[in-house]
């Protein structure tokens, strides 16, 4: 999809490097009446703002293009980070508590497990929802919706956060997908930027 984008745009240059050469010409040759000169005047004229507009839609393109990659090697990272969790820390703990019937540690991993799939992985799934309907749709109430989902995230984050005192292991985590979720935000800032070009450029154009 990018190396087609950059066909394009190759395209639209040699194209518009032509167009502007030859209209540069006529401009030059005699035999035109002051209407036609007036025309190619104005026409001219058109040509760096109309170059400027697609240039800007170029770079929204590229802007969204990458800020939709950055989130699915974000989201892999996060994912990751969770996977590790579950199966290195809190099913052992939990099992361990089983197996010593120490009821109070069984009870304490499994609140700590409830929080992280109510509060961290359920409100990661919706978050990536969200995206992706902002992605396919670029609709400013799709984006809203992601920054206030993007803000539960971070409050579920907080919120399993205080369950960990006593697990540098779970704190380790914690502290990767804080960051993990604050490059996630600004991805979205990228790709949301992009489109705001993509949309200046449509309107530049059609003047």
């Amino acid at each position: 999809r990018d190396g087609q984008k950059e066909d394009a745009s190759q395209q639209f240059y040699s194209a518009y490097d032509q167009m502007a050469t030859m209209i540069k010409d006529l401009m030059t040759q005699e035999g035109f009446g002051a209407q036609e000169v007036a025309l190619l005047q104005d026409t001219h004229k058109l040509f760096d703002p109309y170059k400027d507009a697609f240039g800007s839609m170029v770079k929204g393109y590229r802007a969204t293009d990458d800020s939709f990659i950055q989130w699915g090697n974000i989201g892999r990272q996060i994912a990751g980070s969770i996977d590790n969790s579950l199966n290195s820390v809190i099913y052992p703990a939990m099992e361990k508590a089983h197996q010593d019937n120490a009821l109070e540690d069984h009870v304490k991993w499994a609140k700590i497990e409830n929080v992280l799939n109510t509060e961290v992985i359920s409100n990661f799934l919706t978050l990536r929802v969200t995206a992706t309907y902002f992605c396919k749709t670029e609709l400013d109430k799709e984006w809203e919706g992601y920054n206030k989902q993007l803000s539960r995230m971070q409050d579920g984050i907080a919120t399993w956060r205080k369950l960990l005192d006593d697990s540098p292991e779970l704190q380790k985590t914690v502290d990767e997908l804080t960051s993990a979720i604050r490059q996630y935000g600004a991805a979205g800032q990228q790709f949301h930027a992009g489109v705001m070009l993509k949309r200046q450029a449509d309107r530049d154009m059609a003047v």
